[in-house]
Protein backbone atom coordinates (compact mmCIF):
# COMPACT_ATOMS: atom_id res chain seq x y z
CA UNK A 1 0.00 0.00 0.00
CA UNK A 2 0.90 3.62 -0.29
CA UNK A 3 2.59 5.29 2.70
CA UNK A 4 0.19 8.25 2.76
CA UNK A 5 -3.46 9.25 2.48
CA UNK A 6 -2.75 12.41 0.49
CA UNK A 7 0.26 14.18 -0.97
CA UNK A 8 -0.05 17.89 -1.72
CA UNK A 9 1.74 19.15 -4.81
CA UNK A 10 2.72 22.52 -6.18
CA UNK A 11 3.31 21.97 -9.85
CA UNK A 12 5.17 18.67 -10.07
CA UNK A 13 6.80 19.02 -6.65
CA UNK A 14 5.44 17.40 -3.47
CA UNK A 15 4.87 19.95 -0.70
CA UNK A 16 3.35 17.87 2.14
CA UNK A 17 2.26 14.38 3.15
CA UNK A 18 -1.12 14.09 4.90
CA UNK A 19 -2.29 11.16 6.98
CA UNK A 20 -5.64 10.56 8.68
CA UNK A 21 -5.88 8.60 11.93
CA UNK A 22 -8.60 7.76 14.44
CA UNK A 23 -6.51 8.22 17.61
CA UNK A 24 -2.87 8.71 18.59
CA UNK A 25 -1.82 6.25 15.88
CA UNK A 26 0.46 8.90 14.35
CA UNK A 27 3.08 8.23 16.97
CA UNK A 28 2.78 4.48 17.53
CA UNK A 29 1.65 2.50 14.48
CA UNK A 30 4.23 1.39 11.93
CA UNK A 31 2.11 2.61 9.00
CA UNK A 32 2.29 6.18 10.28
CA UNK A 33 5.97 5.95 11.13
CA UNK A 34 6.59 4.82 7.54
CA UNK A 35 4.58 7.83 6.34
CA UNK A 36 6.72 10.15 8.45
CA UNK A 37 9.86 8.66 6.93
CA UNK A 38 8.34 9.02 3.44
CA UNK A 39 7.73 12.74 4.12
CA UNK A 40 11.25 13.10 5.48
CA UNK A 41 12.67 11.44 2.36
CA UNK A 42 10.71 13.91 0.20
CA UNK A 43 11.88 16.73 2.52
CA UNK A 44 8.30 17.91 3.10
CA UNK A 45 6.15 18.29 6.24
CA UNK A 46 4.08 15.42 7.60
CA UNK A 47 0.61 16.62 8.58
CA UNK A 48 -1.64 14.37 10.63
CA UNK A 49 -5.34 14.82 11.21
CA UNK A 50 -7.51 12.90 13.66
CA UNK A 51 -10.73 11.64 12.12
CA UNK A 52 -12.49 11.51 15.50
CA UNK A 53 -12.57 15.33 15.50
CA UNK A 54 -14.79 17.54 13.41
CA UNK A 55 -12.23 18.74 10.87
CA UNK A 56 -14.14 21.53 9.22
CA UNK A 57 -12.84 22.83 5.91
CA UNK A 58 -11.69 26.16 7.36
CA UNK A 59 -9.67 24.41 10.10
CA UNK A 60 -8.01 22.02 7.65
CA UNK A 61 -7.12 24.77 5.19
CA UNK A 62 -5.77 27.08 7.92
CA UNK A 63 -3.71 24.31 9.48
CA UNK A 64 -2.16 23.33 6.16
CA UNK A 65 -1.45 27.00 5.34
CA UNK A 66 0.19 27.56 8.72
CA UNK A 67 2.50 24.60 8.20
CA UNK A 68 3.39 25.38 4.59
CA UNK A 69 3.84 29.14 4.93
Amino acid sequence: GKPYDFVLYSGNKATAVIMLAATNEHSVKVTYLISKMFAKKLNVPYIGFYTKFNNKEEYVVNRIKSILC
